[in-house]
Parts: structure tokens; C-alpha cells; sequence
């Protein structure tokens, strides 16, 4: 069951893929021929390399790789973890669409979330490119990751709980 939340998430993180595509060409044009491939904790950046096609597309290339992937994992769920998918699919049909529904689900936040991520790190690049002090940038970074990684195992526990009560009503012909 697709549901009409999902499609703002995924137009939000097509909103956000498209910011870090027009960020990504307006520094291309702007940027300094030296400029922050890698930021410490402290916001500053510690690692520098000249403006390269690399340097520069690297994050949206992989931003665009990605959210094709969760696009097409969404279509097709079976595909997200064989054994567990393999799984699912013997379920009644009314489990196997709420299992559905659950992997749909993550696939969307996650897709949301990793075009937030690589929205934040290409304006960091950017940014950073003018300005050796970035302040609280790289703890911006942290917080995002935090708030996922909670959001994620939180998200299992809850899918684990889910599970566990649909298996409880299954009734599985005794083995011989």
C-alpha cells in the first residue's frame, strides 16, 4: 500500500537532490581553484584539494545513484534483504502488505534523510571554500547522524515488535 506521505517525502528529497545539483554548479563557477574536501569536528576544514569534476560532483553523483536506488527500491521492496523478503513473502497476504508497507516506509525517511546529508556536506563544501571557519557546521553534521542512527534502531525495535505479534497469530501446520 502506497501512501500520500510517501510521495511528499520522496518530492522533498527530489527538492533537496536538486538544491545540491544547483549548489554543486553555481560553486563550479564560483568556487577558488583550492578548495575543503574533508571538514574535522570543529566545523574548519583539514584537508584541501584543487577544484576538481571529482571534487566538486562526487556527492551528487552519489546523491542521484542513491535516491535512483531507493526510487526503485520502493517500486520493488522484495528487493531491500533477501532472506527477510524471502520471508515475507509467504506471509498471508494482509501480513506480507503491512510488512510491505514497514519496509516502504524506512525506504522513504532513509531517502529523505541521505538527501539532507548530502544536501548539508556540498553547502559545507561550498561554504567552506570561502570561509576557513565554518563555527558549528561540522556538530550540524554529528546531529544528523545521531537523529538517524536513533530513528533507525528505534524504527527496528518497532518493526521487530510488529513482527513478533503478527507471527504470534500465525497458526504453522505442525511438523511430522
Amino acid at each position: 500500500m502506497k501512501k500520500k506521505w510517501h510521495l511528499y517525502l520522496f518530492a522533498a528529497s527530489l527538492g533537496l537532490m536538486t538544491a545540491t545539483v544547483v549548489i554543486t554548479i553555481y560553486g563550479w563557477y564560483n568556487l577558488p581553484s583550492i578548495i575543503p574536501t574533508h571538514f574535522g569536528i570543529s566545523g574548519q576544514p583539514d584537508a584541501w584539494g584543487n577544484k576538481s569534476l571529482f571534487n566538486i560532483f562526487f556527492a551528487p553523483a552519489i546523491q542521484i545513484i542513491m535516491m535512483m536506488l531507493f526510487v526503485f527500491l520502493y517500486i520493488k521492496p522484495q528487493y531491500t534483504n533477501l532472506p527477510t523478503t524471502m520471508f515475507i513473502m509467504t506471509l498471508p497476504e494482509k501480513q506480507k502488505e503491512r510488512s510491505v508497507g514497514l519496509i516502504r516506509n524506512v525506504t522513504v525517511i532513509t531517502t529523505l534523510w541521505i538527501n539532507v546529508l548530502f544536501t548539508y556536506v556540498s553547502a559545507m563544501i561550498i561554504a567552506g571554500s570561502y570561509s576557513n571557519d565554518l563555527g558549528y557546521a561540522g556538530w550540524g553534521l554529528l546531529v544528523l547522524v545521531v537523529v538517524f542512527v536513533v530513528w533507525l534502531i528505534w524504527y527496528n525495535i518497532y518493526i521487530y515488535r510488529i513482527i513478533k505479534k503478527e507471527l504470534s497469530k500465525n497458526t504453522f501446520p505442525a511438523r511430522k
